[in-house]
């Protein structure tokens, strides 16, 4: 082989590898320190569950009122469909970074989830779970039961999970209020009937988890208006519940929290490190994102999308480069063979 063949082959790989490890060494896995907690936790995302719901949900009430579960409020950001939702629960960053903002985008995520750092940091995970998650996180659990139409045995297979395997981190993600409010109505009879149903669902699975001592939050991704469909954002389908069953004490709650709360605060339950991308704050006492962030960003005066912007549009310089080479280096071979 020619020497300046060998040589162009060489400085393609070196682009290449440059353009891969650069945006994840600046980015993608820097991380907070982990803090191991040896706790489990189980989030319930009951699916188009918007904040009134939770009025026919007796077990839930009755633990709030008993003071046995924390309550608030949790306010999403745009858009309100379920996969952009799912992204803000699982992921802790806002839908301007993590890209996803429609349901079609039928692509892994970008951003590392809460599943992802557990299994980074030895913890087994699962899901029982409409396959929107799965799609979002192929390679994120251990065990999971995934769904494609209706979701009637999600609760029995997170049941089963928990008490053949244990996960230290289990997503429970129940479809039939979502359809509920597609078909009648996010005020309608059959919605407030199915809410009360998957109340029971949750009373029973939490039965379960209480003899393995997890803690348990219990949100939505999005809520539904009055005569169904939840993409108008309004009230009803930007506030939905978060609720917090644990014995942990350390839980700040005040009226309203963020949805990009919730996943650094399921990192310092799991005791896993936060990455750069979480945005929103921890309602524990724990390390906070902001420090770290500043650290590694161009510009602590300008807002955190600046500096990943910034940092991908120097990645993909390098990926036009490597591209350019690339295809001259195939140019050369084809018109050698």
């Amino acid at each position: 082989m020619p020497q300046y063949i060998k040589l162009t082959l060489l400085l393609y790989i070196l682009i290449l590898n440059s353009t891969i490890s650069l945006f994840k060494f600046t980015f993608y896995d820097i991380t907070t320190n982990s803090k191991p907690t040896n706790k489990k936790v189980c989030l319930i995302i009951v699916d188009g569950l918007r904040l009134d719901a939770i009025n026919n949900m007796p077990f839930i009430q009755n633990l709030i009122k008993n003071n046995d579960a924390k309550f608030a409020i949790s306010v999403s950001d745009k858009p309100t469909i379920s996969r952009a939702g799912y992204m803000r629960i699982l992921t802790g960053a806002p839908t301007d970074i993590s890209g996803i903002s429609s349901n079609n985008q039928h692509i892994p995520s970008p951003v590392l989830s809460i599943s992802d750092l557990a299994i980074k940091h030895n913890l087994k995970t699962a899901l029982c779970g409409y396959f929107w998650i799965d799609e979002l996180f192929p390679f994120s659990f251990h065990y999971k039961k995934t769904y494609f139409i209706r979701d009637g045995t999600t609760f029995i297979d997170a049941v089963s999970i928990v008490n053949s395997f244990k996960p230290d981190f289990l997503i429970v993600h129940p479809m039939s209020v979502d359809n509920a409010g597609h078909s009648f109505g996010g005020s309608s009879m059959q919605y407030k009937n199915t809410a009360s149903k998957i109340d029971l669902e949750i009373y029973k699975l939490y039965k379960q988890l209480s003899k393995y001592n997890y803690d348990i939050i219990i949100t939505s991704d999005h809520g539904h208006q009055d005569f169904g469909g939840h993409t108008k954002y309004e009230e009803n389908t930007f506030l939905t519940p978060f609720v917090f069953i644990s014995k942990n004490t350390n839980i700040k709650l005040t009226k309203s929290i963020n949805q990009i709360d919730i996943a650094p605060t399921l990192c310092d339950l799991l005791g896993i490190p936060k990455t750069l991308y979480m945005t929103g704050n921890s309602l524990l006492d724990n390390q906070n994102i902001t420090t770290i962030r500043n650290v590694h960003i161009l510009n602590p005066n300008l807002p955190f999308e600046y500096n990943l912007n910034f940092s991908l549009f120097i990645t993909n310089i390098l990926l036009t480069i490597h591209l350019i080479i690339y295809f001259y280096f195939i140019r050369i071979l084809l018109a050698k063979f």
